[in-house]
């Protein structure tokens, strides 16, 4: 999904690489929780987004600062999270257990 962050057209995805950073930043899995691990997770993505440009990368209080200036970002990420996470699930076959 793209963002606009900074002026700059920012393609976020949902990967394993994000909840490895955010378990790296946090020091703990994510479970959407509270706002604080929202917005780590958000700016997990954001990292591995701009993994290829890290000329333009914000620091975190700069990136909340931008969400600041339009709050309805992070509900829209929250809003893709949850639908990447229901369609990860639909498509992943169901294993049934032998008894």
């Amino acid at each position: 999904m793209i963002f606009k962050i900074k002026n700059e057209d920012i393609d976020i995805q949902i990967s394993f690489r994000c909840d490895v950073l955010f378990e790296n930043m946090m020091d703990k899995s994510f479970e959407g929780k509270n706002v604080t691990e929202w917005l780590a997770y958000f700016y997990a993505s954001y990292l591995v987004a701009l993994g290829k440009n890290p000329e333009n990368i914000l620091e975190f209080d700069e990136f909340i600062n931008e969400l600041d200036q339009d709050r309805t970002m992070l509900l829209e990420f929250t809003q893709f999270y949850n639908e990447q996470m229901k369609r990860a699930t639909k498509l992943r076959p169901r294993v049934e257990e032998k008894n």
